[in-house]
């Protein structure tokens, strides 16, 4: 028998880490190749790490809701000596994904003669000697600073009273609150960020300090999306026609379809559409590929698809990666106008406004018309304003005329 180390995989180019939600097996289970053996939340949705090869479930490395790093061990599985080991199609740090023994969870080295940092989650049981600070894993030390909490005040749960994360991120729920320092106001309760909420709001902090991005902010006359919609047979939504509008302007102006990753500006021919949802826990981005090439009825049945197993939890994160441009769209809150941030790698989002009844100048009268206000975050490394402002000027166009989405939906237009 040899030990197989099974490593966190890499899902999209901006996932740094996850979150152990599960774990779908236990020490001494049987698994199979390509079995799933544990859940994990990253910064767009949850998904299952499977067995890269068959045998027995060794060491659990880390319980649920520790934060392990891409490429890190998982766990270790005992498996034949002639045993095949899958490869993943993910990115993986490690160049070597077997190893002799289970390797502590950062990374470190430990003498043959010692026990592991971190205990296989079955063999947790009550401390026999209390806890104590030298009991802790190197983990649990660090996990302790970052949340404030003093390793003498708590109980160890894993071998011989040994602390682990788990029992840090444990006191550090029930700690008690306490007075600012500098007003001497108490909370009500304290909130640690923490899974997909902290991985997005990181993630977005570091593309706003590496990208300097700018928002161009412009009424759009919607009246031709406001006609088509009464039209049309089908329950389409204002999304569907943003998307098929959206995408329709991006073939005109490639540079917004573009991916800027270590200073190398990548442009496609593709049309891949993300569009925000608003799910519990946090904002995911489901993609619509090909979405120049979509009819107006096949954005709208993948639409539905798509938010579906979103909330349903069963969208597989291939479905969230290689976006070319984001929509995201708070016009059901009310909201007139914002300042989106981009999703990296992309290079510009579209923030999308509610549509309203705005008095309008038409032919010197004043006119009610359905307007709107798109907001274009673009990053200024890629592209420069102008470019930026035709193409939502193309997009502007394209909303005001029934004629015009129409023929792009392939709806006649009444007459």
């Amino acid at each position: 028998m040899r030990s197989v180390e099974v490593l966190l995989p890499k899902w999209g180019l901006t996932m740094t880490e996850a979150t152990v939600v599960q774990w779908l097996k236990s020490p001494g289970d049987t698994v199979e190749k390509q079995e799933p053996i544990v859940e994990v939340e990253t910064e767009k949705a949850n998904a299952e790490v499977e067995a890269p090869a068959a045998g027995i479930m060794g060491a659990i490395l880390h319980e649920p809701g520790a934060v392990v790093d891409v490429g890190k061990p998982l766990a270790v599985l005992q498996v034949e000596g002639d045993a095949e080991v899958a490869t993943s199609t993910a990115d993986r740090a490690p160049a070597d994904a077997t190893r002799a023994e289970p390797v502590p969870a950062d990374g470190a080295t430990e003498p043959a003669d010692r026990e592991p940092q971190v205990a296989p989650v079955a063999a947790r049981g009550p401390a026999t000697d209390g806890p104590r600070p030298s009991r802790a894993s190197p983990v649990a030390r660090r996990v302790a600073a970052e949340l404030g909490v003093e390793l003498a005040r708590v109980q160890g749960t894993g071998t011989r009273g040994l602390i682990t994360e788990g029992d840090v991120r444990a006191a550090a729920r029930t700690k008690p609150a306490e007075t600012d320092a500098t007003g001497g106001l108490q909370p009500a309760s304290k909130v640690t960020l923490s899974g997909r909420r902290k991985a997005i709001g990181e993630t977005l902090a570091r593309n706003l300090a590496t990208s300097p991005q700018v928002t161009l902010t412009r009424s759009a006359d919607a009246s031709g999306l406001a006609q088509i919609r009464e039209v049309a047979d089908a329950n389409y939504s204002v999304n569907d026609l943003l998307i098929a509008a959206t995408a329709a302007a991006l073939v005109q102006h490639p540079a917004l379809n573009a991916h800027l990753i270590d200073g190398e500006l990548s442009l496609f021919d593709d049309v891949n559409i993300g569009l925000a949802v608003d799910i519990e826990g946090g904002l995911i981005v489901p993609v619509l590929r090909g979405a120049d090439r979509l009819s107006l009825d096949a954005i709208r049945s993948e639409r539905l698809r798509l938010v579906d197993g979103l909330r349903k939890g069963t969208t597989p994160p291939a479905e969230l990666m290689d976006g070319t441009f984001t929509i995201t769209n708070l016009g059901a809150w009310h909201v007139d106008g914002f300042t989106p941030i981009i999703n990296p790698p992309q290079v510009a989002i579209l923030g999308v406004g509610r549509i309203v009844d705005r008095p309008t100048i038409v032919d010197g009268s004043v006119v009610p018309r359905p307007q709107t206000v798109f907001s274009l975050t673009f990053d200024h490394r890629a592209l420069d304003g102008r470019p930026a402002a035709e193409f939502l000027a193309d997009l502007c166009e394209l909303l005001a005329s029934a004629q015009q989405l129409g023929a792009l939906a392939s709806i006649d237009e009444e007459p």
